[in-house]
């Protein structure tokens, strides 16, 4: 922490020592005469509560100067006291302590502004890192006034003035447990490129209420970076900001020395940051999921007071902003990931088309399966959606799906489960490749539970688990349950992705009629998992008779258990790339496994990628402890053998799981010595090569 802490009081908890807030520019001498106008600071409000106790600016006159203060609501400003001051030429300073100031209480957000009928009241120049953006009202405003959507601050400018908020002590917030960072490791060297228009949010809510310790950002320039906490209400989210001065190149911040000692965000909060003067460094070959927000946050005077919704975006290149939060609780995680009703609108953190709220429930305006509503989870696991459904009509056809809208190569494995009450049909489909065509069946039958009936509510499941994907109706008014179950392992020894596997965002479609839906909830078998195996189908068991026979379903049922499988076939290097940080801080396991390559043709690519994924691993230290597969031989490529592995073991020694050797006579893994009593094909290992694979993690790494 960059300031220590404080004794004293009756509070259980120890103080935050009293300190000082200050806002704006050192004045100098130094710039040209300002025109005779009001200047709101709407570059910096006020981030903790306080009281003013100092006034600087320099004047190249004798003038009435008048300072104001302005409380906000949204985008309007409302003038709650000002006072007026008489400068001298030169630099001015007014305090509580000389008896020239009045001591005026200050809130959170609240801004100040200056005002002089008199020219030359003050100078400014162009803004370098102590830079201060601020909004001209025009006149000597005495009321209120409005800033308009579309009226962005003056940025090219900084009033020299300076105000000093002194904050009481105050208790602090304990910590709990290690640092978990969030976003990409700023590089030290490089060129500023990213758009300054936008603003970033991580994807992922947070469970418990954590502390913002540190923040580390390359700027292509002097300038500041304006960060969000976003807290959760009914429709949306409400937002708290602050900004930190940034110099060029690397920089290491940390709190009450940089920013604010008390920055805190709640659970089911995000963090965001919006590089408004100065682009930082954008890594190009790394996306993430993040929420883009372009021209809101960026025009007028921030913070927006709510933000209703905003769609997530997953583009070619990302800032490389990493922030280091402190959990205030213990995290203690639930099978339930999100259980959502519809109480006024849709939240933000669903994906929604055509979907409105009526009466407390969900309600399509159109149909198909692109109008859903989705929830943004990537989700590549066991796991289990369910909607609360009531039909309106006797042709009414509701969709439960995993939509393949998702970072890495799960595009081709979107599923779909369906209740057609013009047939009385339950049905799982075809895979989904996220377009607007609805698949052809894949399995079907006419429900125990027909004729469906109009205006009664049914509970819909669609459920992954090991081999089989399954399809249950409940009706809620007498607990009769119908099921269809499809098992991706019938028939042979690789597994069946014809029906979609359940990969991707969880959600639900209408694909004829109007329906009204009351609950959505998206759940697990195992809350925290003891870990989380991700990979490719080598992984996911293919090559085994079943996906308890794999390498990963053997770890799972040594440990009880308390595994995760998000293993996909085809998987190349830029799915755990894209999706494993989400993952691992989804389920914060104690350990997670890596297995990939087999499917990356290119080796610079997967080495990008593996060193990234390994970063955001590393980065939660102390929750997580990765340990990496070496990819298996291939007799027809040497790529594993002469450059993967060689370049796993040089730089991860201690974390790799021997799987090239396990599979190999000699352990020499070498593709020309491959076991072809091991191997289901010239990839896959079968029954008895997964056993090997296991044998061989049981001796590598500790929690088997």
């Amino acid at each position: 922490m960059g300031a220590a802490r404080g004794k004293g009081g009756a509070s259980s908890l120890p103080l935050w020592p009293a300190r000082d807030i200050v806002l704006g520019p050192v004045p100098s001498a130094g710039g040209s005469s300002a025109p005779s106008t009001c200047y709101v600071f709407g570059g910096r409000p006020v981030w903790e509560d306080g009281t003013l106790t100092k006034f600087r600016c320099y004047s190249g006159a004798v003038a009435t100067l008048k300072l104001k203060q302005f409380r906000r609501a949204g985008n309007t400003f409302t003038w709650i006291s000002e006072q007026s001051l008489t400068t001298a030429i030169g630099l001015n300073t007014y305090s509580v302590a000389g008896a020239t100031l009045t001591g005026v209480p200050v809130l959170a957000g609240d801004f100040f502004a200056v005002y002089s009928a008199t020219a030359n009241f003050v100078q400014f120049k162009s803004p370098t890192v102590s830079g201060l953006e601020y909004y001209a009202t025009g006149s000597d405003m005495v009321t209120s006034f409005t800033v308009g959507v579309t009226t962005a601050p003056t940025v090219s400018t900084q009033l020299m003035c300076e105000f000093t908020v002194s904050v009481p002590a105050k208790p602090s917030v304990a910590a709990v447990g290690n640092i978990i960072y969030l976003g990409e490791p700023s590089p030290t060297t490089g060129t500023g490129n990213s758009p300054t228009t936008n603003s970033y949010f991580d994807e992922k809510p947070w469970v418990v209420p954590a502390r913002l310790e540190t923040l580390q950002v390359y700027a292509g320039a002097d300038g500041y970076l304006i960060c969000f906490i976003l807290s959760p209400t009914a429709t949306g989210y409400s937002s708290r900001a602050f900004a930190v001065g940034l110099l060029s190149g690397i920089n290491n911040l940390v709190a009450g020395t940089d920013f604010p000692i008390d920055v805190l965000i709640p659970a089911g909060g995000l963090f965001g940051y919006w590089p408004t003067t100065v682009a930082t460094r954008i890594d190009t070959n790394t996306s993430r999921l993040l929420r883009i927000l372009d021209g809101t946050i960026g025009t007028g005077l921030w913070p927006i007071a709510t933000i209703n919704a905003f769609a997530p975006s997953l583009s070619s290149g990302n800032p490389q902003v990493k922030a280091g939060f402190r959990p205030t609780q213990a995290i203690s995680l639930s099978t339930t990931i999100i259980d959502q009703s519809f109480p006024t609108a849709i939240p933000p953190w669903f994906s929604s088309t055509n979907w409105s709220v009526s009466s407390g429930k969900a309600v399509n305006s159109s149909t198909g399966l692109l109008n859903s509503i989705l929830y943004r989870c990537i989700a590549t696991y066991d796991s289990t959606v369910t909607a609360y459904v009531t039909f309106t009509g006797a042709t009414d056809k509701f969709a439960v799906v995993r939509s393949p809208a998702t970072p890495g190569p799960a595009a081709g494995f979107g599923t779909v489960g369906t209740v057609d009450l013009s047939t009385n049909k339950i049905a799982i489909l075809n895979t989904w490749d996220g377009t607007s065509t609805v698949p052809a069946v894949k399995t079907e039958k006419v429900s125990t539970l027909s004729p469906f009936v109009v205006g009664r509510e049914y509970k819909v499941d669609l459920i992954r688990l090991d081999n089989l994907m399954t399809l249950t109706v409940t009706d809620t008014t007498n607990s009769a349950t119908d099921s269809l179950v499809f098992n991706c392992w019938a028939g042979g020894v690789t597994v069946d992705y014809t029906a979609g596997r359940c990969f991707g965002l969880p959600g639900f479609a209408v694909l004829t009629g109007i329906v009204n839906v009351s609950r959505f909830l998206f759940t697990v078998p195992v809350a925290r998992p003891t870990v989380l195996q991700v990979g490719d189908s080598i992984t996911d068991g293919s090559g085994a008779t079943s996906q308890a026979n794999g390498y990963t379903g053997l770890v799972k049922a040594a440990l009880s258990g308390s595994a995760a499988i998000a293993g996909i076939g085809g998987s190349g290097s830029t799915y755990p790339d894209k999706c494993m940080e989400f993952m691992v801080r989804q389920f914060l396991p104690q350990y997670a496994t890596l297995l990939i390559g087999t499917n990356d043709p290119v080796y610079a690519t997967w080495q990008t990628n593996i060193v990234k994924t390994i970063e955001y691993v590393g980065m939660l230290s102390g929750y997580t402890t990765l340990y990496i597969g070496a990819v298996p031989p291939q007799a027809a490529n040497n790529i594993p053998e002469v450059q993967m592995n060689p370049y796993l073991r040089a730089n991860y020694p201690g974390q790799i799981m021997d799987f090239d050797y396990a599979l190999t006579t000699g352990r020499t893994g070498l593709g020309a010595n491959l076991i072809a009593g091991d191997m289901y094909d010239t990839l896959h290992p079968n029954n008895t090569g997964h056993a090997a694979m296991y044998t061989e993690e049981q001796a590598d790494v500790p929690f088997v």
